[in-house]
């Protein structure tokens, strides 16, 4: 606990986003990992600092500051310890009001009052900046993931080639590999869609989900367009087979 001291107060006050948002433990948890009297200790030296900076004469008492501190642990258990130190600071810059010839723990309880008020807005207007980056962000990975409108008109052409219809994965992966049974088709077809890259990223943003077992037209146009038509594939497996095997035949014929 040696991190949070007062002299860490001005360098919390200039990240206050980082203070109220950040990933200080709170003054409960604190309490929970080493016990009761060191937030009590911890938070008495916040107010002994207060009292070493305050110019009036009767200052806040040991007991007092104890009373204090637990009030602060009781009530405000919830509160990041960045924040009770941004708490602190903002009090020596008289943000809440003055001391007058005394520093007044009345006066300290309440001002945590409009602190807490700030915190508040402060936290609605981090999370609303928060959802407003990130439906930026959405809207950009839309864009970089939708297609041009030429993309388009060949994606309905393989559609219409393929019959306007939905398959299921195994029956597309027997399309490519009508070789092989519908198990071993479709862990084939996965690990080609895997190998080309976004080409799993665009399915996501066509529907795709987990176990999916039956593919929309767009998903089949999407991976006919990255993989070409099966047919294709086909053939030219039909191609290669047969230069095979009239290598071996050659092969044999020369021995």
């Amino acid at each position: 606990m040696l991190t949070f001291t007062p002299r860490l107060q001005r360098d919390v006050a200039e990240h206050v986003e980082r203070a109220y948002t950040g990933e200080a433990p709170s003054l409960g948890r604190i309490k929970n990992c080493y016990g009761r009297d060191v937030v009590i200790a911890l938070l008495c030296s916040y107010l002994e600092n207060l009292n070493d900076f305050t110019g009036v004469k009767q200052k806040i008492e040991l007991d007092q500051q104890k009373e204090v501190a637990t009030i602060f642990l009781t009530e405000y258990y919830y509160l990041k310890i960045t924040e009770v130190l941004l708490f602190f600071y903002r009090l020596k810059t008289a943000r809440y009001g003055h001391f007058f010839g005394v520093v007044d723990g009345m006066f300290i309880t309440g001002a945590i009052y409009p602190f807490l008020e700030e915190r508040r807005a402060a936290l609605l207007q981090y999370e609303k900046e928060k959802r407003d980056r990130e439906i930026r962000e959405e809207r950009e990975r839309r864009s970089t993931e939708s297609v041009t409108y030429q993309e388009y008109l060949e994606q309905k052409k393989q559609l219409k080639k393929l019959g306007m219809k939905s398959y299921s994965f195994q029956e597309l992966a027997l399309e490519y590999f009508p070789d092989r049974t519908a198990a071993a088709a479709a862990k084939q077809l996965n690990s080609w869609i895997n190998n080309i890259p976004d080409l799993e990223d665009k399915l996501i943003a066509a529907g795709r989900y987990k176990n999916q077992k039956i593919m929309t037209p767009l998903q089949v146009s999407i991976i006919t367009h990255e993989l070409g038509e099966p047919d294709k594939w086909v053939k030219e497996r039909e191609r290669i087979a047969r230069e095979n095997a009239l290598q071996e035949k050659s092969k044999k014929e020369n021995k």
